[in-house]
């Protein structure tokens, strides 16, 4: 798995294994803080929009 994280907590992350990628683009910040979208929210959000289940989500 590979991950790239960016500017005002932007996240690209490449599962080769599962042909997956999911991108997050983030927001601005006058101030950016470390990344708070990591491997847990990654899969929830990618399982919820997978599986179909209320609340899915297209990002974070």
């Amino acid at each position: 798995m590979f991950w790239a994280i960016g500017l005002g907590n932007q996240v690209v992350q490449v599962d080769p294994a599962t042909d997956t990628v999911v991108v997050r683009l983030g927001i601005p910040e006058a101030a950016p803080k470390p990344p708070t979208f990591g491997p847990g929210e990654a899969s929830r959000v990618v399982t919820q929009a997978i599986t179909g289940s209320p609340g899915a989500t297209t990002g974070g």
